[in-house]
């Protein structure tokens, strides 16, 4: 992959963008706004309002693919393990907004219409693939992400959509048009105006925050009954009576353990979706760098979309780079020159920096060096990139920092942490956000709800200044400052309100 961005910027640096492109030049583009109601698993259900954008154009007559969403939930109608056949219904009006957040489009993948007219009337039509990657609510301030993807000329253009037989279809190599069809199709064919076709076998919603709601309201009704119960006994009370007198001492115990397992059932959930946001980051950060090593860097139709494309592949790269073995599915260290170092055995592997590589062999987290020999003793269940000869590791509960040998500098502390930039790393403590200098002494206190990277002695971070109001009219007012290692405050940079709209509807 360095090979081809050296040999890119070479080429554009001497003028050679002007060189003929070797097939169509082609840039389409088309808006959709596409009302949805996916079924969920446990036979719930949402409404979503999705507008997507696609774009389809040609690098030195390559093709590349890049969609991307924003969308809005309506509805969601649920029922949880407990329930008993008990429907919850969610709207984003009614629903706490620290819930909402946790809400997130994490696939879906959509087939659009390419009509090319025939003569006499007639038109034909092919169908492309079309990847959102991770799309995130409008109003979120979180970026979406998806990187574009650069298929070959003969898996780019489907003959018919997929239909019922959804992924099935995308595996046979007879449902793709061949090659050179496919460029004479896509040089003459406009994307439809008005139709399109879900695919509905990538469908999917992270609703897990939801349920946890239901769970604790669940749990809460449970609470009260047993307290209505305990206040109706109290009335009724006969001490002559030794059978209301045994009820009321089973009720005395009963109430404050079912209430212990109500806290613990709430500390359980939190614990849990952090570990599923935690996984969740790095397995984006995990398709980022594959995806972005697919592009084919390549000329004068070099654009915005590509370029950051391949800025994420130098990022993930180092003296040496990850790969991902096509036939086994695990990943590896090769040469930038494509020769293999680490043989490809692990489910992930982190960017190669400072000598280090991370591994992941499906439990815990290992260092290797440049030949795959493993480096100290330590084992982590979550590990991230060295910079500075430091990266933060965690034993699973906490994050603390570890030198190139595997050792822990600093003991397991932290709720979580990043890796280092400008000799500082960003940690939260008590949900929020500061600083760690190389020391592992507190360069800037824990007072922010983001924390950005520090670069040339300067970091974005942002505050929550205020906050109002529960259910209706509730709203979050937030800063994006400026500041610099010691944590001064340098400028604010801007201000947004964030209007939360959801309580329980019951």
């Amino acid at each position: 992959m360095r090979a081809r961005l050296v040999l890119l910027l070479t080429l554009l640096a001497c003028g050679a963008a002007g060189a003929a492109p070797t097939g169509p030049v082609v840039d389409l583009q088309r808006s959709w706004r596409l009302n949805l109601a996916p079924r969920l698993d446990d036979g719930s259900w949402a409404t979503i309002r999705l507008n997507l954008d696609a774009r389809v154009w040609t690098l030195m007559g390559e093709p590349v693919v890049f969609c991307s969403a924003t969308w809005q939930l309506g509805t969601a109608q649920m029922k949880t393990p407990r329930s008993g056949g008990r429907v919850f219904d969610h709207i984003r009006a009614n629903t706490p907004e620290a819930v909402w957040k946790r809400v997130a489009l994490t696939d879906a993948r959509f087939v659009l219409p390419l009509d090319r007219r025939l003569g006499a009337g007639r038109v034909d039509t092919a169908w492309i693939v079309c990847d959102i990657g991770a799309a995130h609510p409008e109003g979120d301030p979180r970026p979406s992400f998806n990187v574009p993807g650069s298929p070959a000329w003969n898996r780019l253009l489907l003959r018919g959509t997929p239909g019922l037989e959804g992924e099935k279809m995308l595996q046979r190599a007879d449902a793709w048009l061949p090659a050179d069809e496919a460029r004479r199709f896509l040089a003459e064919a406009t994307l439809r105006e008005s139709a399109h076709q879900l695919e509905a076998v990538t469908l999917k919603l992270d609703l897990d925050a939801l349920r946890v709601l239901d769970e604790r309201v669940l749990a809460d009704e449970e609470v009260r009954e047993l307290e209505r119960r305990r206040q109706a006994q109290a009335r009724r009370r006969d001490a002559a009576d030794p059978l209301e007198t045994m009820f009321d001492e089973v009720d005395a115990q009963t109430l404050p353990r079912r209430q212990a397992q109500v806290a613990e059932r709430d500390t359980q959930a939190a614990r849990q979706q952090r570990e599923r946001d935690e996984a969740r980051r790095r397995e984006l950060q995990r398709q980022r760098c594959a995806a972005a090593q697919d592009i084919v860097p390549a000329g004068a139709g070099f654009d915005a979309a590509a370029a950051a494309a391949l800025a994420t592949a130098q990022r993930c790269g180092g003296r040496l780079e990850a790969y991902r073995d096509a036939a086994s599915g695990r990943w590896g260290y090769r040469s930038p020159a494509g020769e293999p170092r680490v043989e490809p055995r692990w489910q992930a592997v982190l960017p190669f920096a400072e000598g280090r590589g991370g591994v992941y062999d499906g439990k815990v987290w290992r260092l290797v060096d440049r030949d795959g020999q493993f480096v100290g003793e330590g084992r982590w269940k979550a590990l991230r990139r060295f910079a500075g000869g430091l990266a933060p590791a965690s034993d699973g509960e906490r994050w603390g920092v570890v030198d190139i040998d595997g050792r822990w500098v600093l003991a397991p502390r932290y709720e979580d942490m990043a890796e280092f930039s400008d000799g500082l790393a960003a940690f939260r403590e008590r949900g929020a956000w500061g600083y760690l200098d190389t020391r592992g002494q507190v360069a800037v206190p824990a007072r922010y709800q983001r924390a950005g990277a520090f670069a040339d002695g300067r970091a974005e971070v942002a505050r929550l200044v205020s906050s109002s109001g529960r259910c209706e009219g509730y709203r979050e007012d937030w800063e994006q400052r400026e500041i610099d290692r010691q944590g001064r405050e340098l400028r604010v940079l801007k201000s947004w309100t964030e209007r939360g709209q959801l309580c329980l509807s019951r």
